[in-house]
């Protein structure tokens, strides 16, 4: 289970099982619409790299998600 001191996001209510096609599953991106700019994102994950002691290359770090695989799954659905 997730740790929200450790894993920030929400989930939005904006996003339903019954609109799942036309919101995160829809051609296009829908992540670039609602994700903030790198410019923000790359030093909260330095940031919080830092709080773990992580030391190596930020390209070699992935930013672990709220719900983990949720939309790849519901999109296969």
């Amino acid at each position: 289970m997730e740790d929200p001191t450790c894993t920030p996001g929400a989930i939005s209510p904006a996003v339903t099982q019954a609109n799942l096609k036309s919101t995160i599953c829809r051609k296009g991106s829908y992540t670039s619409g609602i994700r903030p700019p790198a410019s923000v994102t790359g030093k909260e994950k330095a940031l919080n790299a830092a709080s773990y002691g992580y030391k190596g290359r930020m390209g070699d770090a992935e930013y672990d998600h709220l719900i983990s695989g949720v939309a790849a799954t519901a999109c296969l659905v």
